[in-house]
């Protein structure tokens, strides 16, 4: 999903730090199930491009 969002010129971010029963009561998610991970998706604030691509022979090595 966070690939896709940057595919698609989107920003996310993974979040797994955060207070359970505040996500649970905001999102109504029921007592039996415990969310484990938040991703939030926009657009960033900030425009910071791609990073330029290594060349191939820097991260390969053929055997």
């Amino acid at each position: 999903m966070l690939l896709k969002a940057v595919d698609l010129g989107l920003a996310s971010c993974w979040i797994g730090a955060f207070d359970e029963n505040a996500v649970r009561e905001a999102l109504d998610i029921p007592a039996a199930r415990t969310p484990v991970a938040i991703m939030p998706v926009g657009y960033s604030a900030e425009s910071s491009g791609r990073p330029a691509r290594r060349p191939i022979d820097e991260v390969t090595t053929w055997l």
